[in-house]
């Protein structure tokens, strides 16, 4: 990604770029994939007349039955002290990797050299 930044921001006949940049990714891996979550597993267990309900518990379990602490929130904040007009920063969630149980966001930040 860094490679083609850089070569994308250089000027023609400029022999580097007019920027610094900097690249992150988050990757969060879930024990169950979101495409799973709230979805019966099929076969003789699945109830087509089920009634809503309110289990309580003590212990966490997923979609399979198995305990652990489910699925949780992500927040991620960055902050800088640069100009406004010349520096910034880029973030992108990517909404494929839900489906594999991931969630994965990138972060660009460039800085006028």
């Amino acid at each position: 990604m860094l490679k083609a930044v850089i070569s994308e921001s250089t000027p023609q006949g400029a022999s580097s770029p007019a920027f610094k940049f900097a690249c992150n990714s988050t990757i969060v891996q879930h024990l169950v994939p979101t495409s799973s979550l709230n979805k019966p597993r099929g076969g003789s267990e699945t109830k087509t007349a089920e009634k809503p309900q309110i289990l309580t518990s003590t212990e966490a379990t997923a979609t399979d039955g198995k305990a652990h602490v489910g699925r949780r929130g992500m927040h991620s904040a960055t902050g800088a002290y640069w100009d406004e007009k010349k520096d910034g920063m880029w973030t992108f969630k990517y909404d494929g990797g839900e489906n594999k149980g991931m969630d994965i966001v990138v972060m660009l930040i460039w800085v006028a050299i």
